[in-house]
């Protein structure tokens, strides 16, 4: 059974970290309000193009969240890139390399 299998939607977070423990799956202010109006939509008491007009993205997102919803549940909405690096980060080497000369003392005409 996938942890994600029992969803719980956090009261408490609003638009912080957002994580994933003992099956529990808290969410962030955002993605409750996704949730709210996919369950409107699917009980017919909002059009498809009125959330995706309050929730700021095109009509065919919203079917597309309104398939992984039907299919996962209120895990269906959440990014699935949750807890991954992000593919823009730098080496760890050239973190270090900026950090030190960050920190190291700088004279005024300083050659880099």
């Amino acid at each position: 059974m996938s942890p994600l299998s029992k969803v719980e939607m956090s009261p408490f977070l609003s638009g912080k970290a957002i994580s994933v423990s003992e099956g529990k799956l808290l969410t962030s202010e955002r993605e409750r309000e996704r949730h709210r109006l996919i369950k409107l939509i699917a009980d017919g008491r909002m059009r498809q193009r009125d959330a995706a007009l309050r929730l700021e993205i095109s009509v065919r997102q919203v079917k597309r969240l309104l398939r992984a919803w039907r299919v996962s549940g209120a895990a269906g909405l959440v990014s699935k890139r949750r807890g991954q690096p992000s593919n823009n980060r730098h080496a760890p080497e050239f973190k270090a390399l900026v950090l030190s000369r960050i920190k190291a003392p700088m004279t005024f005409y300083q050659r880099i």
